[in-house]
């Protein structure tokens, strides 16, 4: 064979095996994968004496959550990679607000900072909208920094934990007697649809008399031992019935029984709001304590007592509450206020002997005008109810006051103590479907009544340590008064 011959042949042998080894290095993708998995798997077990690698574990395929524990030692940072590498970072839109996320799988949670509450620390629990800022009693909020700061009612002292801890024998609000609570059924128990508020049960109770017939007139309630306030149309309504007695009783429950707890107290002086006006068509054939509109708006007197109250089990006063525990915690929806007098039993119905009272809810004020019409200004509320229901105080039935009662306290509770919100003054008959009872609401006249009575406005003060005097005037001290006849005047 000639020499040309065996070159092209060489040439070609060199050709096919070169063609040959190329294609054999490049296999399919899916080929690749399975000799790379195959020889991670046939690796006699090396991989498992060196640390997990994040690289290798989590980045060249899909891991779980055991091979991430492998890599990091730490069992939260384990989770923590794990939930973003799972679903992404459920915190990268900073939901918590000013708090701390802290993502999971396909959830989130958040550590809300000091002062703010919620799902997302969307609450500002730092004021007194909130829970009364924590306060059990009145609270102020402090622009400068976002904090609010409590204070007390007359007679107890502020605990460094916002609570108010009594510093007399008898405070303000706290009846010594609690209620037997039972709602008893029965048309001779009524105020109207309420029950027998036995003695103790409503010490701050006091009977208005008529000067000519020696009865019952109307209601009001003790503030202190020297002051009791009533609503101002019982002072001229009282013209109509021989005049208003130079006395009140303090600790009365039977009015046709004498059982030594009360208390006939002469009185110094009357003081009605200035701006409440005495209707001038006033006779004694028309009902004085169901005044005519024009007559009912600032319907709020007080009356100084020329003896001084002796404060005991029948005889406590309601505490003053602050304007804004009145209308941010006391005066809202489904809080129940508590009534109570001698008032009649029914319309047309004759007076209750015995002390009733009846547990009535706060009505909204949209509710109350358009139920009542415009007569109702911002200086009154309602509380009833329009139908009767299962709710709380009455059974479920209509509860009112009613004729005879006005002037009597419209208490609420809060905590452990009673606050005075309203005082009867009028309404569209008694218990009657879609109307509601109306009151003077307390919160407007606050600044009015400490100005006459010469009791400064509550202010927030350094918390007092247990047994700490009270930071203001006791109840119980200062001579008795002389007495002597009774003076009107009107303040604004």
């Amino acid at each position: 064979m000639s020499l040309r011959l065996w070159k092209l042949l060489l040439f070609s042998s060199c050709l096919l095996l070169l063609l040959h080894a190329a294609t054999a290095v490049f296999v399919s993708r899916r080929e690749a994968s399975r000799l790379l998995r195959v020889r991670r798997v046939n690796d006699h077990g090396l991989e498992e004496f060196f640390p997990g690698s994040l690289e290798r574990e989590c980045m060249e395929e899909r891991c779980s959550l055991e091979e991430a524990m492998e890599i990091f030692p730490a069992k939260e940072a384990a989770k923590s990679f794990w939930y973003k590498y799972a679903d992404g970072d459920q915190c990268a839109s900073s939901p918590c607000h000013a708090g701390a996320c802290k993502d999971a799988l396909n959830s989130y949670s958040c550590v809300c900072p000091d002062g703010y509450q919620g799902v997302n620390c969307e609450i500002n629990t730092r004021t007194c909208g909130y829970r009364n800022g924590g306060c059990e009693h009145f609270c102020w909020e402090r622009g400068d920094n976002g904090t609010v700061l409590c204070g007390c009612a007359e007679g107890y002292a502020l605990r460094d934990n916002g609570t108010c801890s009594p510093q007399v024998e008898f405070p303000c609000g706290r009846r010594q007697r609690q209620k037997e609570a039972k709602h008893r059924g029965g048309d001779d128990l009524r105020i109207v649809n309420g029950w027998r508020c036995e003695p103790g049960e409503c010490p701050w109770q006091v009977l208005l008399v008529s000067s000519e017939t020696g009865r019952g007139l109307c209601g009001g309630a003790l503030l202190n031992d020297e002051w009791v306030i009533t609503a101002a149309h019982c002072i001229v309504g009282a013209k109509t019935q021989g005049g208003l007695a130079n006395y009140v009783i303090i600790g009365e429950y039977d009015v046709d029984v004498w059982d030594g707890s009360e208390q006939y107290l002469p009185l110094r002086r009357v003081v009605m709001h200035k701006r409440h006006v005495a209707s001038s068509s006033s006779s004694s054939s028309s009902p004085p304590l169901l005044p005519a509109p024009r007559r009912r708006d600032y319907d709020v007197a007080l009356l100084q007592l020329a003896t001084r109250v002796r404060l005991g089990p029948s005889a406590v006063p309601l505490c003053l509450p602050s304007t804004s525990l009145a209308e941010q915690q006391l005066l809202v929806p489904d809080i129940h206020g508590l009534v109570s007098g001698w008032g009649r039993l029914g319309e047309g119905a004759a007076r209750a002997s015995v002390l009733q009272a009846v547990s009535v809810p706060f009505v909204p004020h949209a509710e109350c005008v358009r139920a009542l019409g415009p007569a109702v200004t911002r200086n009154m509320f309602c509380a009833g109810r329009s139908a009767d229901d299962d709710g709380a105080g009455g059974g479920g039935r209509l509860g009112d006051a009613c004729g005879g009662d006005s002037g009597g306290p419209h208490a609420t509770l809060y905590g452990d103590t009673f606050f005075l919100t309203g005082i009867v003054s009028w309404g569209d008959g008694c218990a009657r479907r879609g109307k509601y009872g109306v009151y003077t609401k307390v919160s407007r006249f606050v600044p009015w009544i400490r100005e006459v009575m010469g009791r400064p406005e509550v202010k927030a003060a350094l918390p007092s340590p247990p047994g700490a005097a009270s930071r203001e005037r006791s109840t119980s001290q200062a001579p008795p008064a002389a007495a002597g006849g009774a003076t009107q005047e009107g303040t604004s």
